[in-house]
């Protein structure tokens, strides 16, 4: 079992947990060793306060509140250790640092594509990072 950060409402953070299945034959599962806050866009969703999408012409930038639906995961920045693999993956091992999009969480599934698209370093190269 592991645990996510997640906003319950406004400034109301929490940790869930959540259960973590295998890796299918073309994923990757991640051990999280760091993943990075923003100060910016978390902080506007921990205040409530995102910005919508909606292109103002006249004042030739984006406005406006946007709703948000609660409880809601946080995160998009995250350095991982591959710990397993599934059955087809070939070009990547596990023990492979690869930074990723995924919430702040314990661990995350991702395809190998998306793996090797964030290898920092491959197993033979990463036993010295902690």
């Amino acid at each position: 079992m592991g645990k996510e950060l997640i906003l319950e409402q406004p400034q109301c953070l929490a940790f869930r947990s959540y259960e973590e299945r295998l890796p299918e034959a073309d994923e990757v599962l991640l051990h999280t060793i760091c993943t990075g806050i923003s100060h910016g866009t978390e902080m506007r969703q921990y205040h409530n306060n995102q910005v919508q999408k909606h292109w103002n012409e006249t004042l030739r930038l984006f406005n406006g509140a946007r709703p948000r639906a609660y409880p809601m995961v946080l995160g998009y920045d995250n350095v991982s250790r591959v710990v397993a693999v599934g059955k087809n993956v070939t070009r990547i091992q596990p023990g492979s640092i690869v930074w990723t999009d995924l919430p702040h969480r314990e661990t995350g599934l991702v395809s190998e594509e998306r793996a090797l698209g964030g290898l920092l370093f491959p197993a033979e190269e990463a036993q010295t990072v902690p």
